[in-house]
C-alpha cells in the first residue's frame, strides 16, 4: 500500500505510467516465480499462497486504480 500511495509523488504522468507498468510486471513475476518454486517443491503451500496473493495484489491494484488515471492524463 505504501508503494501505491507513493505514486502521487511522481508528477510527470508519462513517467508514472511507465512506473505503473513496472509494478505490474513485478507482480506478475512474483506470482510466476512463486508458482514455479511451488511446483518444484521449494515452497510450502503457505508461502506459495502468501506470495501469489502478494503478486496478484501488486498487479491488481495499480491496474485498476493508477493505470487508467495516468493513461488518461498522459494522452
Amino acid at each position: 500500500m505504501l508503494l501505491m500511495s507513493s505514486m502521487i509523488l511522481i508528477r510527470n504522468n508519462l513517467k508514472a505510467l511507465v512506473c505503473t507498468h513496472y509494478i505490474i510486471i513485478i507482480g506478475f513475476l512474483i506470482t510466476g516465480c512463486a508458482s514455479l518454486a511451488f511446483l518444484q517443491g521449494y515452497l510450502s503451500a503457505f508461502w506459495w499462497l502468501t506470495l501469489v496473493g502478494l503478486g496478484l495484489y501488486t498487479t491488481y491494484i495499480p491496474f485498476n486504480c493508477i493505470f487508467f488515471e495516468r493513461l488518461i492524463a498522459s494522452f
